[in-house]
């Protein structure tokens, strides 16, 4: 039994004198101790999926179809009450930037402890016990200097990590990152990231990790699920992902990855014009008008086709034998 399974999940945003639906559809599955990303460029509906797992839409934003079961109860039919001793405790989230997330009033001790003492009972020095031996977990070497600070005298590395251990600090079941590393450096990224896989994995704790860099789900990832406008156009574990991309999407995200080998002579690979706005609207094929593969029948509308163990894309031309 998955610990997280989102089914058939739909959202829509009312804006102004229209609903717009945001997620349509959508169905995946983390199994405990599972690592998951969740990639596709900005504006096709991650973070807006991630929020809804965590009870955390916009006002204007509702769940109309799906279910979202965790450990066996589904999310969407609890009461605020229910989802407040579940989130923090059991589900965490963690986002890009941490100086947003973290008060400036208030020094990471205070804010550390406020998360445990929200769902443990126990002293206040066994607390700080329990927060420096989250933050040497993350490879702070001086966590009781950290605990004195603010978050301003905090480095953009140091924040994010102290972001890491202060979800993690009550073993949550499922740890929700959302653009974790987007805004650091590459080897403050690569040393957050190594943290991570390797707490995940050591706490047989499942990931939801979303991103839109495809070097990163390489590095971190068990399985992927590639979203496009709303909608998930590709699943895999991620070896055969990487191997035999089905979906005219994915291989392009993987075109436009940068190798040491490539030669700089030759123009980078991109995706010509961007995720459609009113992407809603279309009955077909969302990705039609910037794939190299269209035809006209990607004018109707698609399914879900298994093409393969644990592989399934939403594609007509993946009907082919031989991948595009």
């Amino acid at each position: 039994m998955s610990l997280l399974s989102v089914k058939d999940l739909t959202i829509v945003v009312q804006n102004e004198d229209r609903q717009k639906e945001i997620v349509h559809d959508i169905s995946f599955s983390i199994e405990k101790g599972q690592i998951l990303g969740l990639v596709g460029e900005s504006g096709s509906g991650k973070s807006m999926t991630c929020s809804s797992i965590m009870h955390l839409l916009p006002r204007n934003a509702r769940i109309t179809s799906g279910e979202i079961i965790f450990d066996g109860k589904n999310l969407c039919e609890l009461e605020d009450s229910e989802i407040d001793a579940i989130r923090g405790d059991q589900i965490a989230m963690v986002y890009q930037d941490a100086l947003l997330s973290l008060d400036p009033l208030f020094t990471i001790q205070q804010q550390m402890l406020e998360a445990l003492f929200a769902h443990q009972k126990i002293s206040k020095q066994e607390g700080i016990l329990k927060c420096v031996e989250t933050l040497q977990q993350m490879g702070f070497t001086d966590p009781y200097e950290i605990l004195k600070k603010y978050p301003f005298e905090c480095s953009g590395g140091q924040r994010q990590r102290i972001m890491i251990a202060t979800a993690i600090l009550n073993h949550p079941k499922l740890l929700i990152a959302d653009e974790p590393t987007t805004a650091l450096d590459v080897t403050i990224q690569e040393e957050i990231l190594n943290h991570l896989f390797h707490l995940a994995k050591s706490m047989d704790m499942a990931v939801l990790l979303i991103t839109h860099d495809m070097g990163v789900i390489a590095k971190m990832c068990d399985q992927v699920a590639v979203m496009y406008a709303g909608e998930i156009i590709e699943k895999a574990n991620v070896f055969t992902l990487f191997d035999t991309p089905r979906h005219p999407y994915t291989r392009a995200l993987l075109n436009s990855i940068v190798n040491f080998d490539h030669d700089p002579n030759v123009p980078l690979s991109f995706i010509p014009k961007s995720v459609p706005q009113n992407y809603d609207r279309i009955e077909g094929c969302r990705f039609m008008d910037r794939c190299p593969y269209a035809s006209d029948i990607c004018k109707f509308k698609q399914k879900m086709i298994h093409v393969d163990q644990n592989h399934d894309v939403l594609c007509h031309l993946s009907k082919k034998e031989e991948s595009l």
